[in-house]
């Protein structure tokens, strides 16, 4: 693979925009909300042309790379398609994979373990090649870079950013219909984790109360997410 190639965009562009103004392109927004050496830029990816390996559910895998498990073929996949990042080329993406692994790929690494099946619509894993990155560092004025696996990709993506148009916000429309899970069942798994940790049988655990609720027209998420990161930020 040839050296990757690494260009400052002179102009000013948010990563909100690019994402809204070609999601095909652009779908996979890594953001940044902390501080320090692992919070110091947003990222996001540009998606290569190659197809996607997919786990919708246990037994139903496609998409690149050999093997029987999701995990065997993206390290096939990665021997095959290795990148040439260098740490000391200054970005932290330059070209490679988003990866995407849900806690129930675990039963691949640990056969007894029996999980059950994830409600929420999502693959259980997923890997897409991507051949390069619009990077935002927060620490020098919203400083842009672009990298890219190649000189024909950086200059698409100079050509994609420069068209891009400063995208107008978009308030969204109050939740309407909001149920929480209910009280008693949050309890009951709150002492059951209280049990496994007295019991030694895990050491620390996260959870959360589960809310649901819908809008009265449809909305785009990045104006969803926009708000989070605005009145509800994490650090993480």
């Amino acid at each position: 693979m040839s050296e990757a190639r690494i260009a400052r965009f002179p102009g000013r562009v948010g990563l909100l925009d690019v994402a809204a103004a070609l999601p095909e392109q652009y779908p996979y927004l890594l953001d940044s909300a902390a501080t320090g050496p692992l919070g110091s830029c947003s990222l996001l990816l540009r998606r290569g042309d190659e197809r996607p390996l997919v786990l919708e559910r246990p037994g139903l895998l496609n998409g690149p790379g050999e093997g029987p498990g999701f995990l065997d073929r993206l390290d096939r996949w990665y021997r095959d398609r290795g990148t040439n990042w260098q740490a000391s080329s200054g970005v932290p993406f330059s070209g490679g994979w988003f990866v995407y692994l849900g806690y129930e790929l675990a039963v691949e690494i640990e056969p007894v373990l029996d999980l059950p099946s994830a409600c929420d619509g999502l693959p259980t894993a997923f890997a897409q090649r991507c051949t390069g990155a619009v990077i935002e560092f927060h620490d020098h004025g919203g400083r842009i870079l672009l990298a890219a696996e190649s000189e024909n990709v950086l200059h698409r993506m100079q050509e994609e950013l420069s068209a891009v148009p400063a995208r107008q916000r978009a308030d969204t429309p109050p939740i309407q219909d909001i149920v929480a899970e209910p009280a008693a069942e949050f309890e009951s798994r709150i002492g059951r984790i209280h049990h496994y940790l007295r019991s030694g049988d895990v050491f620390q655990v996260n959870v959360s109360r589960g809310w649901k609720g819908s809008f009265d027209r449809a909305v785009n998420p990045l104006d969803v997410y926009r708000n989070l990161r605005e009145h509800n930020p994490a650090p993480f």
